[in-house]
């Protein structure tokens, strides 16, 4: 689904070092320990570079108003339940899933370098975001990386009225040499959920074929989704396969909440990661020079009119983060620095300057 383009007078442009900083103090603020509020804005931070703001600041808000109510842990203790050498359980104690999240694809990089392939599930879980931060951690590490996790209920099976699976996102990365990693993150649904709550928050109509209202009848009314709407697979009953099999290794396999037992809060989240050693199939600089040859090969391809730059998965976002972070700032939508203030305000914590 494509947001809404910002116009100069939507965006207050803030620096990015002052905007971790209020992130870290307001996460103190609803006892979040220090390493894991620096490890949560990190992530957050990151997301909202990347130009994903339904999951960046936004998500920071929902994350502490969670942490206030008591629907996430703000003080987890993850610990190892099962452990083998090429898989790991992890429970997160019903903490933020970032903190467990970024635990288990560290063990993933770990146990793959003499594994050679390494898997991690997450149990007791809540909402960890999205799936590039980790993806990237294998890619970085060079390694081919692969994260999934359920969420909830918000899509039916076809030619069903009823919302049994989520939006269940999954992502892929690899690493490249004279390119940016290719990172695929993407949701099960048409569409992300926080996606569609923007644009309820803004007041404008989604795209045709995202959702649909309690009786199934399309719609482009984002505010049905609040109303018993129903959101639709991506790729019709191919999308909800895939977000099946997301259930399957996220939810059923870790123990954790599936299909209608599962959420994003109260511990009912599961996650699952992997991590391939690239090395363990090809020498590592034969592998980068092939997907150099890979990436060049797509991004040659003939354009049809209109179109200047053919772009693979995740370059986008990577070229955007790289831009803001030699600039040193980021522009926050209304509705973002809007969430910002309402925090800060309610915490009495110093918002951040902003330029405009």
């Amino acid at each position: 689904m494509a947001m809404p383009t910002a116009t100069s007078e939507d965006v207050h442009v803030v620096p990015i070092g002052a905007l971790r900083t209020t992130a870290l103090a307001l996460l103190r603020q609803v006892r979040v320990p220090p390493e894991h509020a620096a490890q949560i804005a990190e992530v957050l931070i990151d997301t909202e570079l990347r130009g994903y703001s339904d999951h960046g600041i936004l998500s920071l808000g929902r994350l502490i108003d969670r942490c206030r109510t008591g629907a996430v842990n703000p003080t987890p203790k993850p610990r190892i339940v099962r452990e083998a050498p090429a898989a790991m359980l992890l429970d997160a104690d019903q903490g933020c899933g970032i903190i467990a999240s970024r635990q288990a694809m560290d063990w993933c990089i770990a146990a793959a370098r003499t594994q050679g392939l390494a898997s991690a599930g997450v149990t007791n879980s809540s909402h960890f975001i999205g799936c590039a931060f980790y993806v990237e951690m294998a890619a970085r590490a060079g390694m081919i990386g692969f994260a999934c996790g359920s969420a909830g209920q918000a899509m039916p099976p076809p030619g069903g009225l009823t919302a049994i699976l989520g939006t269940n996102p999954l992502g892929y990365a690899y690493p490249a040499r004279r390119h940016d990693p290719v990172i695929l993150d993407m949701a099960t649904t048409a569409s992300a959920g926080a996606k569609i709550s923007l644009a309820a928050q803004l007041g404008h109509p989604i795209e045709p074929g995202l959702l649909t209202d309690a009786a199934g009848n399309p719609t482009t009314d984002p505010r049905a989704l609040g109303n018993g709407g129903l959101m639709l697979p991506t790729g019709g009953y191919k999308g909800f396969g895939l977000a099946m099999v997301v259930d399957c290794l996220a939810g059923v396999l870790t123990g954790a909440g599936f299909a209608l037992t599962g959420g994003i809060t109260h511990g009912q989240s599961g996650h699952f990661f992997w991590a391939l050693n690239i090395e363990a199939y090809l020498p590592l600089h034969q592998f980068l020079s092939r997907v150099d040859e890979q990436l060049d090969q797509i991004k040659q391809a003939r354009r049809a009119p209109g179109v200047s730059e053919i772009l693979v998965p995740g370059e986008r976002g990577q070229r955007r983060r790289r831009q803001l972070y030699r600039s040193g700032k980021v522009p926050l939508p209304t509705v973002s620095w809007n969430e910002l203030g309402r925090l800060c305000a309610d915490l009495d914590v110093p918002a951040p300057p902003r330029e405009r």
